[in-house]
């Protein structure tokens, strides 16, 4: 199953090289080449109320955000599926795209985002994950 994660990170890599500018690209698979994304819904689960940092990839966009809520997908025996819902600040609302998320807990890891609902205080956005097992 390994190689099968590794195959479809290699095909995402070509289809970012494909929309980005190199000089984005490269320095975001550098990034992105130094830690394993190995994670699973359970890794997220211990890391509710946990702050993320989120710093854009192609653009300078950089917030602040807390995990709030793991949501179960319908999965396979063969495909896990889960969202993330962070919360942000209202002042700062981040847009679509990829952006590379640290936490003190768990390091660096790529990730794509998007804005969802708001309220008078907070932004959220969700990442939906679809990984084989």
């Amino acid at each position: 199953m390994h190689d099968r994660r590794k195959f479809l990170a290699e095909c995402c890599s070509a289809v970012v090289v494909s929309l980005f500018t190199p000089q984005t690209v490269l320095s975001a698979i550098a990034e992105l080449d130094a830690v394993d994304n190995d994670f699973t819904r359970e890794d997220f689960l211990v890391l509710l109320k946990t702050r993320f940092t989120l710093s854009g990839v192609e653009t300078n966009h950089s917030s602040k955000v807390t995990l709030i809520r793991v949501l179960e997908r319908p999965s396979t025996t063969e495909l896990e599926q889960f969202s993330l819902v962070f919360s942000g600040s209202i002042n700062t609302i981040l847009p679509a795209g990829l952006y590379i998320a640290e936490s003190a807990s768990i390091g660096s890891f790529g990730i794509y985002i998007k804005p969802t609902t708001a309220n008078v205080r907070r932004q959220f956005y969700v990442a939906d994950f679809s990984l084989l097992k």
